[in-house]
């Protein structure tokens, strides 16, 4: 028997932190992390802090995802 696939609504807000535009990835209404755009530089931002630089916010989308469902329970 196999499991019946769970909807998840994936969710991305613009908002402004430290003057810089920062956009926050919310699985729900739980912010899992945060893609910031310097200069055409990205970098993905966890809530633990934990930073990864990526080519494009596309991929930052990606890592902040796969973090998230990877330590998740």
């Amino acid at each position: 028997m196999s499991k019946k696939d769970k909807n998840i609504e994936v969710a991305i807000e613009e908002t402004t932190k430290n003057g810089n535009q920062v956009q926050q990835v919310l699985i729900g209404k739980n912010v899992v992390g945060e893609i910031e755009n310097q200069e055409n530089k990205y970098t993905a931002i966890l809530t633990d802090g934990e930073e990864f630089n990526v080519h494009s916010f596309d991929e930052g989308i990606e890592v902040v995802l796969q973090q998230y469902h990877l330590h998740q329970g």
